[in-house]
């Protein structure tokens, strides 16, 4: 009787939600969530992080340490007046007035001869023009005082590495990034369920699955914690840092589109798992005696294998025998340099690729690990493949530096990286290598 009551109950609340209802709801619940989203940022200011530009580091080197022209000196006609006294015979006396102009240089000082405050004035009302006086103030003050107390040297080296924080619709600084992230991975999952939906009524659908409620909201809760893992995971990689994410309007990009497609999201963490967790299984009787032993996913695999063929048992030293194989190891893996142009002069391009990548050097740097395998060239006409041997699967940053000397005696650094999960059936990386002063 209980259990009939139970399946009555299910079945009518399952018939509840139809297609329509569940859409408006959602519907309902996107805009209050924008609404949301609207009335936060309207109340509390976001920032972002900029630097100075090379024009604009220019242009400050030039308002502080550009010597002032002076301006050529001017010409006035200076009257001056001479008076000849002339005598006649009969004693009468003429008075005869001569006046002679000469040409002198005016004696005006000039009144547009800047000194250091008048500079460091310049130049912060240039700042505060080019950043529509969107700069915090204390910050602002900061810059002031350094510019005033420190030589130009240090000046330079500070402004070219100083990070200002201006004011930006959207929270992309400090702790409050997080959030930011968490609504729009929202904004994206809910787009997500309300195009499946429309897809769903355009074929004229009516009927919805109670079961499905769940699966959609668990998308709510868990998108924007794997969306936050893996932006840490690539700051920790590109920056090696995950305190403080450097991020621009790129992340909120991404964050919309983690949440539209949030299970291949899952999957990508899924691959990881196996890298990052691999199993643990006990061994039969073995593992009484020496405690449990960890395998390796793929010797895991082998062993179920040897379990399902059908007539036979597999013993306690056959299992023992494969615990202690080594991993699966790719025998090769191929490195494809090629050169990134941007930065280089057609000139330096042709040459480089002329004198071809052969000094290159090609490392893998096993993320998980501390194995560092380099790469030889394979020695074939115009490729520029390198090969890595013994791999073990997993996850790889590929590095490959190069020190170019063309003509001139002008030495050109050129590097390379990328992070690639390497396997078996994906054994091979393409890696561009660009000019080092051009790498963000």
């Amino acid at each position: 009787m209980s259990t009939s009551t139970i399946d009555n109950g299910s079945a009518a609340q399952a018939s509840f939600w139809t297609v329509r209802k569940w859409f408006v709801f959602l519907a309902l619940f996107l805009v209050c969530w924008i609404g949301l989203y609207l009335y936060t940022h309207y109340i509390r200011n976001g920032y972002q992080y900029y630097r100075f530009t090379t024009e604009q580091l220019q242009q400050l080197n030039r308002i502080l340490y550009q010597k002032d022209i002076a301006a050529p000196a001017e010409k006035v006609q200076i009257v001056d007046n001479t008076i000849r006294q002339t005598v006649s015979p009969t004693g009468d006396t003429i008075y005869d007035t001569i006046v002679n102009a000469r040409p002198q240089t005016a004696a005006i000082a000039h009144a547009d001869i800047c000194n250091d405050s008048c500079r460091i004035n310049k130049a912060m009302l240039y700042i505060r023009s080019e950043f529509d006086d969107k700069i915090k103030e204390d910050q602002l003050n900061v810059i002031r005082d350094y510019l005033g107390s420190f030589s130009a040297q240090e000046v330079v080296s500070f402004l070219a590495q100083v990070k200002l924080r201006v004011k930006c619709y959207f929270w992309l600084t400090g702790a409050t990034v997080y959030f930011e992230v968490v609504f729009w991975v929202i904004i994206g999952v809910i787009c997500s369920s309300i195009f499946a939906l429309g897809n769903m009524s355009r074929l004229g659908k009516t009927a919805f699955e109670g079961y499905e409620i769940p699966y959609q909201v668990a998308k709510l809760f868990y998108a924007p914690f794997s969306t936050i893992i893996v932006i840490l995971t690539y700051n920790y990689i590109k920056h090696r840092n995950v305190i403080e994410v450097n991020t621009n309007e790129g992340m909120i990009v991404f964050s919309f589109v983690a949440g539209l497609f949030s299970g291949r999201l899952m999957s990508l963490l899924e691959r990881f798992k196996d890298v990052l967790l691999p199993e643990n299984i006990a061994t039969g009787s073995s593992a009484t005696s020496t405690g449990t032993q960890q395998i390796t996913h793929h010797e895991h695999r082998a062993d179920t294998r040897m379990e399902a063929m059908p007539g036979r048992r597999v013993s306690n030293d056959e299992r023992q025998q494969h615990l202690y194989e080594e991993p699966e190891i790719i025998k090769e893996v191929t490195v494809d340099l090629k050169l990134d142009a941007s930065g280089l002069f057609e000139e330096e391009k042709t040459e480089i690729l002329e004198i071809g990548f052969a000094s290159a050097v090609v490392t893998l740097h096993n993320v998980n690990g501390k194995d560092i395998i380099t790469a030889r060239r394979v020695e074939e006409d115009g490729a520029f493949t390198f090969i890595a041997q013994d791999v073990k699967p997993g996850i790889y940053i590929t590095r490959a530096t190069l020190t170019q000397k063309l003509s001139d005696d002008y030495i050109i650094n050129l590097f390379g990286e990328k992070t690639a999960y390497i396997t078996d059936e994906n054994n091979g990386v393409e890696l561009y290598i660009k000019k080092y002063e051009a790498i963000d």
